[in-house]
């Protein structure tokens, strides 16, 4: 079992009488993506599944204000606490070939 969180594992140190306990934090990622090649990039919060899946040049589908919205990957970094955590969260992963939210006419 693998804990996370300090306060949780102050308490069990505390239940057991324990005088040390390390704790591991867990690992947030970034992703920064833009809406058009060359435009402003934006900050998502990548989803513990797509870790290690995602990289740049890839599509994904994001949370944004107006909704659902395709979004091009500029790069994945480790979040270092130095900037505001992004609020949005990456949905998910686009696949080439598939049209997500388009619609064909034949």
């Amino acid at each position: 079992m693998l804990l996370i969180d300090g306060y949780t594992s102050y308490l069990i140190a505390r239940l057991y009488g324990l005088n040390e306990v390390p704790v591991r934090y867990g690992r947030k990622e970034v992703v920064l993506a833009a809406f058009k090649p060359g435009g402003k990039a934006y900050a998502w919060k990548l989803p513990l599944s797509f870790s290690g899946q995602i990289k740049a040049g890839d599509k994904v589908k994001v949370e944004t204000s107006a909704g659902a919205s395709l979004a091009t990957v500029v790069s994945v970094e480790e979040y270092d606490g130095q900037k505001p955590e992004p609020h949005r969260k990456v949905i998910r992963l686009c696949r080439k070939g598939k049209q997500h939210g388009k619609k064909r006419n034949d």
